[in-house]
């Protein structure tokens, strides 16, 4: 009974802040093998596309490309083309017409491209992140080229269910940090835990175990402190205390962090000022914040350092030159700079607020 009813609780709080996206690429699924205009197919938009140039083509045969992703092969929009990207844009608008919140891009990189397309594949990403920035304030998009003025949410490359720098836990504050001060702000992690996924040689990747419990609660406390939340693997899917860890770290994320991340947004868009900074961009001479890859500022106020090793019981942290309250227990304070050791449990998260 305890999980179901803290399972309804975390339920309620997410659904207060969920949005209802539609997931997109830039790319039409399954045309004919040779993609003529002469080809039949089932696909009224496959058919349409092709008959008005709407693809991209391989410019060497002159016929439409193909490219080829996870969800098979497709037939990629032609974004240098204002004409088809008016027609992929009607296509979406009637989704929002029906009620769907917004659109979750995906695609659109370099890799997923056909080859030989005689002109920069980097300005067709680019043509494709502005399109998608014109549907609204909650867009995410995966892929991104010199697009710091679009309106989107930049979602991190998809990370594995693993601890260490290899694409897992570790690599997340890092991917934040280059994000934040290449100037996409607006960071959406890859969904909490990693994709559950494996590799595999046939089938590019293949469904695995859901990640280990204290993995997973390590990484929902660490993202609970970026811009934003996505939840693919739901907490009561393991137990009472990760799903009563979960709605502490989302109620701390409603109730501290979004109003904080949302008062930066306001500088942000005028001068670039990151929200989520290294501690170098605050302390620049401090030499010991060069190289620390597991802590980040939140503005100038809030600093974050979280559990991102198994099976620990302390961690170390680095305070620069100021007095900091630990905000799990503000009776405590420190004088930086000066690093500490402090005690962690499976609840527990360090952040401290610079007061002086």
């Amino acid at each position: 009974m305890e999980i179901i009813r803290s399972a309804v609780d975390l339920l309620v709080v997410i659904l207060a802040l969920v949005i209802i996206p539609l997931w997109f690429s830039p790319s039409v699924r399954n045309p004919p093998c040779q993609c003529s205009q002469e080809s039949s197919s089932k696909s009224g938009s496959i058919s349409e596309g092709v008959a008005k140039n709407y693809f991209v083509k391989n410019k060497v045969r002159n016929v439409t490309g193909l490219m080829k992703w996870w969800q098979g092969t497709g037939a990629l929009i032609d974004f240098y083309n204002p004409e088809a990207e008016d027609w992929y844009s009607k296509k979406l608008a009637y989704f929002q017409h029906v009620g769907i919140d917004s659109f979750k891009f995906d695609g659109g990189e370099y890799i997923y491209m056909p080859s030989e397309l005689g002109y920069n594949q980097n300005l067709l990403t680019q043509n494709y992140v502005r399109m998608a920035s014109k549907f609204g304030s909650m867009v995410e998009t995966r892929a991104a080229y010199r697009n710091q003025d679009s309106n989107i949410y930049l979602r991190m490359m998809d990370k594995h269910s693993y601890w260490g720098f290899n694409n897992g836990l570790k690599s997340m504050i890092p991917s934040a940090l280059h994000l934040s001060i290449i100037g996409y702000h607006f960071i959406l992690p890859d969904m909490i835990g990693g994709n559950a996924m494996v590799e595999d040689d046939e089938v590019m990747f293949k469904l695995s175990i859901k990640p280990e419990k204290e993995l997973y609660i390590r990484w929902f406390q660490l993202v609970a402190f970026l811009p934003s939340m996505q939840i693919s693997i739901s907490p009561w899917q393991y137990d009472e205390e990760t799903t009563s860890i979960a709605l502490e770290a989302t109620r701390l994320h409603e109730e501290l962090v979004a109003p904080l991340i949302l008062s930066l947004a306001e500088q942000t868009i005028v001068d670039g000022t990151p929200i989520i900074r290294p501690l170098w961009w605050n302390f620049p001479n401090d030499l010991n914040t060069l190289d620390i890859e597991d802590q980040f500022l939140i503005g100038n106020s809030l600093l974050v350092a979280p559990v991102v090793e198994p099976k620990v019981s302390y961690r170390k942290v680095y305070l620069p030159d100021g007095v900091w309250v630990d905000m799990n227990n503000q009776d405590v304070s420190y004088r930086g700079p000066m690093w500490i050791d402090y005690a962690v449990t499976i609840k527990t998260v360090p952040y401290f607020k610079i007061i002086a």
